[in-house]
């Protein structure tokens, strides 16, 4: 986590935390967009004093390798389980399982067809034969963490199928926010990154920002704000800025041009501090 002094790409001026957090609300709300590490130029943002007390910092996911701020904490994101979970199997295909809440699923062998009273009909391979693929379940959190944790997840062919839609291969189903494009319009992906702040609207819709105007957001609608908060213990929207989310949807564009992704559901999402 950077404590002391960040870049501003918009004036070129370095801020510390203390003096930026005093800067006016709307110049404040413009900039904290638009930072990058002193250090090693990734992007930074601004978490403002909370009312539990945190005081106002700024923070990098991730630095540099290298960089002097660099941290077990902003690089990796711990398992919950406190095992990584390794999904890059090319012989597997990845099943998306929204049933949030429930013990995760483990992996489900595809019964070979056998002739009758051939074993016991679990699926056991025998013999040299190829082993039948597997399908797996995973759910929205456990591959949030392997997209944030894992180059070989992020660019792998392996295949991932969602509800009733045709399977696709990892590395294009997913889209970080920074490489979401018009190309993207009307698409349905997995949108995920990090977010630099949140604002609520004034009716009451939640719109979750991955950078400055030109940059994706995502919309929680007015609804549905009360139960997320719930579901991931936010008690303050500045709890929002420097975590990772991901999102389920398609990506439109508003009639001012903004980008956007908006929640049909909770179930289509995921955050992780």
């Amino acid at each position: 986590m950077i404590t002391g002094i960040v870049k501003c790409t918009l004036d070129g001026k370095e801020y510390n935390a203390v003096d930026f957090e005093k800067l006016p609300p709307n110049e404040l709300s413009e900039k904290r967009r638009n930072l990058i590490c002193t250090k090693c130029g990734k992007d930074a943002f601004f978490r403002k004093s909370s009312r539990s007390g945190q005081a106002a910092c700024f923070g990098a996911r991730p630095h540099a390798d290298d960089c002097f701020f660099a941290s077990a904490e902003t690089q990796q994101v711990d398992d919950e389980g406190g095992d990584e979970d390794r999904i890059n199997n090319p012989g597997q295909r990845i099943l998306i399982d929204l049933n949030y809440g429930a013990a995760p699923t483990r992996n489900v062998d595809v019964k070979p067809s056998a002739p009758s009273g051939d074993n016991d009909g679990r699926g056991r391979h025998v013999g040299h034969n190829p082993r039948p693929n597997a399908n797996m379940q995973r759910r929205l959190s456990t591959l949030l963490r392997n997209l944030i944790n894992s180059d070989t997840f992020r660019l792998s062919q392996q295949l991932i199928e969602f509800e009733e839609r045709a399977a696709m291969t990892v590395n294009q189903f997913f889209v970080h926010f920074s490489d979401v494009a018009d190309e993207h319009d009307y698409e349905f992906r997995g949108y995920w990154g990090l977010l630099t702040d949140a604002r609520l609207g004034q009716n009451g819709n939640l719109w979750l920002n991955s950078g400055g105007r030109g940059e994706v957001s995502c919309l929680i609608k007015s609804e549905l704000v009360d139960a997320f908060y719930k579901r991931y213990h936010i008690d303050d929207v500045e709890d929002f800025a420097g975590t990772y989310f991901l999102i389920i949807g398609e990506k439109n564009t508003s009639q001012n041009g903004k980008p956007y992704i908006a929640a049909t559901g909770l179930e289509c999402v995921a955050l992780q501090k």
